[in-house]
């Protein structure tokens, strides 16, 4: 049996050009409105939130201590979590 995700209604306000451009995507995609929006905010809200992350050359010598106390991460487990692949940039 699939888990139950709470959901909220909401109202926005947005210019009718838009509005009409938004429901003629989502016809030609065969999905409702709420569906295609939803779908647009949920991939613009997971975004890799540490794209435009600077990591200095040199890491301050404290950082480095606390690198010393992770577990090499198995190979099986690289190979089956992008994400941890991409924070890893491997």
């Amino acid at each position: 049996m699939g888990t139950v995700t709470k959901k909220i209604q909401t109202g926005i306000r947005m210019d009718k050009s838009l509005y009409e451009q938004l429901k003629r995507k989502a016809r030609s995609e065969g999905r409702s409105l709420n569906n295609y929006v939803v779908s647009i905010l949920r991939s613009i809200a997971e975004e890799d939130k540490f794209a435009n992350l600077v990591i200095p050359d040199e890491l301050p010598e404290d950082l480095k201590q606390l690198g010393k106390g992770i577990k090499p991460i198995p190979k099986e487990r690289l190979e089956q979590d992008e994400r941890l692949r991409h924070i890893l940039s491997i």
